[in-house]
């Protein structure tokens, strides 16, 4: 529901929460030090995200812009300027931000408990920058209501039958409620359980396991860290008012994200507990060959989908469609690990490998399409394996070795490493992993890049602003692998230096 509500309502609120209020020198009863907006936050709140400080949450939303930007041509700058547009002031900008009133050095906080919608709860430190403002929306036909809770002032605001947003000033914070009347919230619950929640939720066992969890993926305390129950998520009114899909949300128990950086280093961790085990997971799982890791060592470019991809899109399409499944099903590849050192494909100077599960088909249809297949080519035995070769002069080396679905190949590089390697599964971790994407965009130059990209981003334009924005990184790694019943997904990115 909070999709449907206008720009403009959506704008005020962003006004609304940069505004000024009461200055003082008192938070929230019984705050935590780390992060002292959840002393606002009740002990059975649904979900949770929270920060050490606005200075802190600002910079990983810049450089989670930037990091998304490329997959729409754009950066964190362009998106800053956008939102600039809209809600007068630069959200990801941390001097913006500060300039609006709000304190950069002490924590926020967003939570929603039961069928009541989010409340933020953000620090204010400059009562004067923007009064004005929202003195101009009321100007402008923003009609605002001043009641009493738990003797606290209270404003609020309608801009349309479902939508209602309330503010009130404790202390020195700005609390914002936005209500949604398919909740039927009690009309004081929000306030009064906010004051009266005095750092409940910072003392319970799944805030503590959560924290340690972002901590054992990061290496240390996260900057912002988000908590969620799924099952309380999925009980609520408002989920089934919105008519929100559960199966597989079902199998999912407290999801943790955690995410921090320091300008030069982002990192990132999700961790999606499923209390029922992982048996049907795993059962989708296909290990790598024995020697994959060592032979992959540190590429240019990999991706890597280490799991059959019919049996998840038939458990996620009910949910989340088919977008990402159906084009490579139909295409007869089922799954599979690539990796690659050189991709000049004008030049046919290629340097990659291939482990996965393909359609037959779509093998014997390729190697139909190479002059001469059934002359040129040598066979020998690797490891066991029944490898196929072909090596003439002007063409990259290509050799492969296929048993039913299951397809490895290299192109201009030797598959025999591959294929034999360690042979102690101990010493590699890759078949517990289910994805991976790892990108070294300085390894490659702008114009590699750009013949590259050329026939997936065809807008010469669009082309050279995402290799603009991908090159302002070194380093792009996102890996998912099992950790006893919880599905783990760590991201890092390095700055170009």
């Amino acid at each position: 529901m909070l999709a449907d509500m206008s720009r403009r309502a959506l704008a005020f609120i962003f006004v609304l929460v940069a505004a000024c209020g009461p200055k003082g020198a008192r938070g929230p009863g019984g705050a935590p030090g780390e992060y002292p907006a959840l002393g606002f936050v009740a002990a059975d709140a649904a979900y949770v995200v929270t920060a050490t400080r606005v200075g802190d949450a600002v910079a990983v939303l810049d450089d989670l812009a930037d990091a998304l930007g490329m997959l729409d041509a754009t950066d964190a700058q362009a998106v800053g300027q956008d939102l600039a547009r809209e809600f007068g002031f630069d959200p990801l900008s941390l001097d913006s931000v500060v300039a609006q009133g709000i304190d950069p050095g002490r924590g926020i906080a967003l939570w929603g408990r039961g069928d009541l919608g989010p409340t933020l709860a953000l620090p204010i430190a400059d009562p004067a920058p923007i009064a004005a403002r929202i003195d101009a929306y009321r100007q402008s036909g923003a009609v605002v209501q001043v009641g009493r809770i738990a003797g606290r002032e209270v404003s609020t605001w309608r801009p349309d039958r479902e939508v209602a947003v309330h503010w009130s000033f404790v202390d020195d914070w700005l609390l914002v409620h936005v209500e949604f009347a398919a909740a039927h919230e009690p009309a004081e619950a929000w306030l009064t359980q906010a004051l009266a929640a005095r750092g409940a939720f910072a003392g319970t066992p799944d805030f503590a396991a959560a924290r340690a969890a972002a901590v054992a993926q990061l290496g240390a305390p996260p900057a912002v860290l988000a908590v969620a129950q799924m099952p309380a998520i999925l009980a609520s009114r408002l989920w089934r008012e919105a008519g929100g899909c559960a199966h597989p949300l079902t199998q999912l128990g407290r999801v943790t994200l955690a995410a921090t950086t320091d300008g030069a280093v982002a990192r990132g961790a999700l961790v999606l507990e499923v209390p029922g085990g992982l048996d049907a997971v795993r059962a989708m799982q296909f290990g790598a060959p024995a020697g994959w890791a060592a032979a992959r060592g540190a590429p240019p470019l990999a991706v890597e989908v280490g799991v059959d991809l019919r049996p998840v899109q038939a458990a996620l399409a009910p949910c989340f469609g088919d977008d990402l499944t159906h084009q490579p099903i139909g295409a007869g590849v089922f799954g599979g690990r690539g990796f690659a050192y050189q991709l000049d494909l004008d030049d046919r100077e290629v340097r990659a490998a291939f482990a996965g599960r393909v359609d037959p088909r779509v093998v014997a249809e390729a190697v139909d399409e190479i002059p001469g297949f059934d002359f040129l080519k040598r066979g020998r035995t690797v490891a066991g394996r029944a490898v196929t070769e072909v090596d003439v002069p002007m063409i990259p080396t290509l050799a492969f070795t296929q048993a039913g679905e299951e397809l490895i190949g290299a192109v201009g590089m030797a598959i025999d490493p591959i294929l034999t390697g360690a042979t102690d599964p101990g010493t590699e971790r890759v078949p517990a992993e289910l994805g991976r994407f790892e990108v070294r965009p300085l390894a490659w130059t702008a114009a590699q890049w750009d013949a590259l990209l050329a026939d997936v981003i065809t807008r010469d334009r669009a082309r050279a602003r995402t290799i603009a924005s991908l090159r302002r990184w070194q380093l792009g790694l996102i890996e998912a692998h099992t950790e006893d019943r919880a599905i783990v997904v760590t991201a890092r990115g390095e700055r170009a230096r």
